[in-house]
């Protein structure tokens, strides 16, 4: 899969970011881009200078605990995939990705192996929730204590968004 953005192109959006009294809005129009990817070039930037603009080469691997890490940290500090992928120096969609894990299997969701085929991680679950029940009262009481947390997390983005489809029907009126 190509990279929808060349290392030459976003070096000179930024180079453009920095000289021009353009902020992140008009930076964004003049080069046709999203305004967040504007604004997370210029972070990146400002963090790890022009290197941080190159595309990684390499793959990385990442423990299932600094996965647990990450996403703990994205949820009970409320932050954007992006604020949270700049906080661990990751991609941001690795952040979705595993904000998806974890709503769909929990922390034991990250022990599984990647892209097992289908049928498989349903066999998998199934032997984990056979685990659960020969946990200690202790990591019950974690794992009931990460659900609320999530619970609470969802209801709130619940929340914040009701809020705003309401106020764009108050403004369209």
């Amino acid at each position: 899969m190509a990279k929808k953005y060349t290392f030459d192109f976003k070096k000179q959006v930024i180079e453009h970011y920095f000289k021009s009294n353009d902020g992140y809005g008009l930076t964004a129009w003049h080069f046709q881009v999203p305004v967040g990817t504007v604004e997370s070039w210029v972070k990146l930037y400002k963090r790890k200078g022009i290197d941080g603009l190159k595309p990684i080469t390499k793959p990385r691997c990442f423990s299932p605990e600094f996965k647990y890490k990450v996403v703990r940290y994205f949820i009970d500090n409320h932050l954007s995939q992006n604020q949270a992928a700049l906080a661990f120096d990751i991609h941001f969609g690795c952040v979705g990705h595993w904000f998806k894990i974890y709503q769909k299997y929990g922390k034991a969701g990250f022990s599984m192996t990647l892209n097992p085929p289908q049928g498989k991680a349903d066999k998998k679950m199934a032997q984990k929730v056979k685990k659960n029940s020969e946990k200690t009262k202790e990591e019950l009481l974690e794992m009931v204590s990460d659900l609320e947390v999530e619970v609470a997390y969802l209801k709130k983005l619940d929340a914040l968004l009701r809020q705003k489809r309401l106020e764009k029907k108050k403004s369209i009126k």
